[in-house]
């Protein structure tokens, strides 16, 4: 797996022969140095080795245990009445964007900002922007490479497959809701003004969320108020696309409109709160 993200990192950039004279990234433009920065962003989050837990580790675990445990059992899915090992593999997918896209977000933009590491990239001729971006293309491409290796997964152990443009919606969602989650993490960091309450926080938040939002659990029989509160935030309608798409064999039948739309005003209201709160300095 570290492996996969080391060859992913290899495509933003290289390291140059020994023997070339070293030649700076913003020497070749604007896309070369966003492309160095996303290389850098992606090493740092590989050599992390919570990051790599929660995000890698953490949701083959749950996948595993949840399919061997329950798997047998079934339920129904937009009319498809299904094994519950399908349902989770979507399912603890929609987790694994979320401990990339806003628990290791919120946690490690919140201790370098409070260590003054933020302080220091700001202050460096790259515009504010690129370095946020860069941050965002690195957790979508990890978002991305993540769900290839649950897929590969939940088809070389469990058999489920998918169509092409049931892949085509997963990848979509997943990197909408990677985005997404990544523009809520950054506003919620600007909420928190000590590295030390922020993991307890990302915990407190995401648990409950995880549990009515159609991740561990189908939300048919859950009661009406849980189910409203599940459907106001985004990873219940990353979760929902991605049901969807593990059903149903058309791109059309496996997007759902209304959680795309959800997800893109989660992302322009995070935008907007993160603009007016968010600190490149410690508090």
């Amino acid at each position: 797996m570290l492996l996969l993200f080391r060859l992913l990192s290899n495509l933003f950039g290289s390291r140059g022969g020994a023997t070339e004279p070293a030649v700076s990234p913003a020497a070749n433009g604007q896309l070369a140095l966003l492309g160095h920065q996303v290389r850098f962003d992606l090493l740092t989050l590989m050599r992390n080795p919570r990051a790599r837990f929660f995000t890698i580790v953490f949701p083959l675990l749950f996948l595993v245990i949840f399919s061997s445990v329950f798997g047998k059992g079934h339920t129904v899915v937009d009319g498809h009445h299904i094994t519950l090992t399908r349902y989770y593999t979507p399912g603890i997918m929609a987790q694994a964007v979320m401990a990339a896209a806003y628990a290791n977000l919120v946690i490690m933009v919140t201790t370098l900002r409070e260590n003054g590491i933020l302080k220091r990239r700001r202050a460096t001729p790259v515009p504010a922007w690129m370095l946020i971006a860069s941050q965002a293309l690195a957790t979508v491409v990890i978002s991305i490479a993540m769900a290839t290796i649950m897929l590969v997964v939940a088809r070389l152990a469990y058999g489920i497959g998918y169509p092409v443009s049931s892949l085509v919606a997963i990848y979509l969602i997943v990197a909408l809701g990677t985005l997404s989650l990544g523009c809520v993490a950054y506003a919620v960091a600007g909420l928190l003004k000590n590295a030390d309450v922020a993991q307890p926080f990302v915990q407190i938040s995401m648990l409950p969320l995880f549990f009515i939002s159609g991740i561990y659990l189908p939300t048919d029989g859950m009661p009406k108020a849980l189910r409203i509160i599940g459907e106001i935030f985004p990873p219940e309608h990353i979760a929902n696309t991605l049901h969807l798409a593990s059903v149903n064999t058309s791109f059309a039948s496996s997007v759902s409109l209304v959680d795309v739309a959800v997800l893109v005003g989660w992302a322009l209201a995070a935008v907007a709160f993160a603009l007016r709160r968010f600190s490149w300095l410690p508090s």
